[in-house]
């Protein structure tokens, strides 16, 4: 699994977009998968009738000190 996910009416043309925009290297910070995201669903408003602005990012991160491994 790539570990590249998205919800909703547009989430095909999305994560398409974000194959595209990601390629095959990691993502290297929240910052980055924020402006990936964006970009990815702007894309998809473009595509999709029922994808449209104002288009609201969430970053969720993994709390380092919750890891048990």
């Amino acid at each position: 699994s790539s570990g590249l996910y998205a919800l909703g009416s547009g989430s095909s043309y999305a994560l398409g977009a974000v194959h595209a925009l990601a390629g095959n290297k990691p993502v290297s910070s929240p910052q980055q998968a924020r402006t990936i995201a964006t970009k990815a669903l702007g894309i998809a408003s473009r595509l999709d009738p029922h994808t449209g602005p104002p288009i609201q990012a969430f970053t969720q991160t993994r709390d380092a000190r919750s890891d048990k491994t």
